[in-house]
C-alpha cells in the first residue's frame, strides 16, 4: 500500500473544501452578531396616549406627531384621561406606542400593580386589562385605596425614614428621559388667612379628579402634614381645568390644587386675577427631600407679569416631572425619533428651566431607555443635521455595529494570547530547571542527579494542558529535554563530553 503524497490533488480538494465551510460558518455568525447589533427594521406608525383635549399632555401629542411625520413615522394620537390611563394602555397595549406620564403618577401605578401580582398569586384570576393594576380598574374610575395612596405617595428616598416602601414590580415599562416640571399649585382668596397648608385644616379644597397627579400630590401633602378634616369636593370626572376653575371662582371651595405650567391658561388667568393668590408652599425643601418624585422650584416675584408685579413675592413650589414613557421593546429606531422630537419640542427655555436642560435622562422610578441612556450621555452627532433621519439612523446603527465588531475582531486576536498566557508561565519554570541542568553539566555535576531532574521535568511537561496555538511550541520544548538528556547520557566515565 503506498503512501499518498501530501500534492494528491483530492487532499488539496479536500482542505479547500473544509477551510471554504469554516469561512462560511464564521461569516454567517457575523452576520447574525450584525443583524442583531442594528436591530430589526423600524417600523415605521407609533401610538401615543396623550391627554384630555386641551391639556399639556393633548398638545404635546400633537407636535410629536408633526415632527415625526417630517421622520417618515405616522404617530397615531389616542386621547385619554391621563397618566394611570396611558400607563395602563402602555402595559396592555399592542404594537409600538408611547405616552406622557407625571412621576408621581408612575409611583401609585406601580403600587396598585404589585398589588394585582400579589392578589393573583394568591389564587385570584389573573388580571386582565382593567384589573392589572389590581384596582386599578377603581383607580380609574376615580376610588384609589387608602393603602395604594400610602405606599405610592408617601414612598421616601429612604424607606427607613417612614417606614414605607414601593414594591419592586416589572412593569415591563422604561422612561425615554424626563420632559420638563411641572408645578403644584395652591391658590386661596386674596384677603383669606391661608399662608401655608398648615392652615387648610376644616377647609373645602378643590384637588383635582381621584387618580389625577393633582389629587396625588395633595393627599400626599395633607397627610404627610396630620391635616385629616380637610374636606376634598370630589369632581366630575369629565370636568375640565377651565371648568373647575370657574367653581372656585364661584367660591365652592376656598382652596384650589392645581398642576400646570403658569403660561397655561388657566393657571396664567388664575395668577392675573385680583381676587385670588398663589399661596407659596415655604417647606417644599422639605417634602422634596421626603419625595423622591418631588422637586422644589421657585418663582421670583414679577416673572408672570412684570407690569403688574405677579406674583408680588417669590414663591416657593414643589414640581413633578413629565416621563416620555415606553415599553422596554420600543424600536431603537423609534427611540431615536423621539427623542428627536422631545428634543425639539422641550429644549426651549422655560419659567422653571434653562434653556437645553429638558429632555433629560432623570427616569424617576422606570429604569431609563439603553438608546436613550446614550443619547443623554453623547447626544446625536451634528452630521446627522446635514442627512435625512433614517438615514442617520440606520449609518449610526451601522457604525455601531460595526464599531462592536471590531471591538470583537481586537478580541479574538488576542484571545489567543490570554488563553497561551498560563502555559507560558509554566514552559517558561520548566526552561529554567532546563538551564540549572546545562549550568550542571558544564560544571560536571553527578550524571544521575542531572538524569532525575531531567526525567523530572520531562514527567511535568507531560502533564501540561496545550493550547492548540501552542503545538509547536511544546513540541520544541520536548525536544530540548531530550537534546539535553542526550548530552547528560553522553559524558564520558571520567566526567567529560
Amino acid at each position: 500500500m503506498t503512501q499518498q503524497s501530501s500534492s494528491d490533488p483530492g487532499r488539496k480538494n479536500r482542505s479547500l473544501r473544509s477551510v471554504a465551510l469554516r469561512l462560511l460558518i464564521v461569516a454567517l455568525l457575523l452576520s447574525v452578531l450584525f443583524v442583531t447589533l442594528i436591530g430589526p427594521p423600524a417600523p415605521r406608525e407609533i401610538t401615543i396616549y396623550t391627554g384630555p383635549e386641551g391639556t399639556t399632555f393633548f398638545e404635546h401629542g400633537h407636535r410629536y406627531a408633526e415632527s415625526l411625520a417630517g421622520n417618515g413615522i405616522d404617530a397615531r394620537l389616542v386621547e385619554t384621561q391621563g397618566s394611570l390611563e396611558n400607563l395602563d394602555s402602555l402595559v396592555h397595549g399592542d404594537g409600538p406606542r408611547v405616552g406622557f406620564a407625571e412621576a408621581a403618577l408612575i409611583r401609585t401605578y406601580q403600587t396598585a400593580f404589585a398589588d394585582s401580582v400579589a392578589a393573583a398569586e394568591a389564587g385570584r384570576q389573573e388580571p386582565g386589562p382593567s384589573e392589572a393594576a389590581g384596582d386599578f380598574g377603581d383607580i380609574e374610575a376615580g376610588v384609589p385605596s387608602e393603602e395604594q395612596i400610602d405606599l405610592a405617595d408617601l414612598a421616601t428616598r429612604s424607606a427607613e425614614e417612614t417606614g414605607f416602601e414601593v414594591p419592586e414590580v416589572d412593569l415591563r415599562l422604561e422612561s425615554l428621559g424626563a420632559l420638563y416640571l411641572e408645578p403644584f399649585w395652591q391658590f386661596a382668596a386674596v384677603g383669606s388667612e391661608i399662608e401655608d397648608e398648615l392652615d387648610l385644616e376644616g377647609l373645602v379644597v378643590f384637588a383635582g379628579r381621584e387618580g389625577s397627579g393633582t389629587r396625588v400630590l395633595a393627599e400626599a401633602l395633607l397627610r404627610i402634614n396630620g391635616l385629616e378634616e380637610v374636606r376634598i369636593v370630589e369632581l366630575d370626572e369629565e370636568a375640565s381645568e377651565d371648568e373647575v376653575a370657574e367653581l372656585f371662582l364661584r367660591g365652592e371651595a376656598e382652596v384650589l390644587f392645581m398642576m400646570g405650567s403658569p403660561i397655561s391658561p388657566v393657571i396664567r388667568g388664575l395668577l392675573l386675577d385680583p381676587r385670588f393668590r398663589p399661596v407659596s408652599l415655604d417647606r417644599a425643601e422639605a417634602y422634596n427631600r421626603r419625595f423622591d418624585f418631588i422637586t422644589n422650584v421657585t418663582l421670583p416675584e414679577g416673572t408672570v407679569d412684570l407690569a403688574s408685579n405677579v406674583p408680588s413675592e417669590e414663591l416657593k413650589l414643589i414640581a413633578s416631572s413629565i416621563q416620555l414613557v415606553a415599553p422596554e421593546d420600543l424600536n431603537p429606531v423609534l427611540v431615536d425619533a423621539l427623542l428627536d422630537a422631545a428634543s425639539e419640542v422641550h429644549k426651549r427655555s422655560t419659567l422653571f428651566s434653562a434653556r437645553g436642560s429638558y429632555p433629560n435622562g432623570d427616569p424617576a422610578s422606570l429604569p431609563l431607555d439603553p438608546t436613550a441612556e446614550r443619547f443623554y450621555s453623547e447626544g446625536f452627532a451634528k452630521w446627522r443635521s446635514y442627512v435625512p433621519f433614517a438615514l442617520a439612523t440606520w449609518i449610526d446603527r451601522f457604525a455601531l455595529a460595526f464599531g462592536a465588531l471590531a471591538a470583537a475582531a481586537v478580541f479574538l486576536s488576542i484571545l489567543p494570547q490570554i488563553i497561551a498566557w498560563p502555559f507560558g508561565l509554566l514552559i517558561n519554570r520548566l526552561s529554567k530547571r532546563i538551564v540549572k541542568v546545562e549550568q550542571a553539566l558544564a560544571g560536571g555535576s553527578s550524571q544521575e542527579e542531572m538524569l532525575a531532574e531531567l526525567e523530572a521535568i520531562d514527567a511535568d511537561s507531560v502533564h501540561l494542558w496545550v493550547p492548540p496555538t501552542e503545538s509547536v511550541t511544546y513540541l520544541e520544548f520536548r525536544q530540548l529535554i531530550a537534546d539535553v538528556r542526550d548530552r547528560v547520557l553522553g559524558l564520558s566515565d571520567d566526567g567529560g563530553p
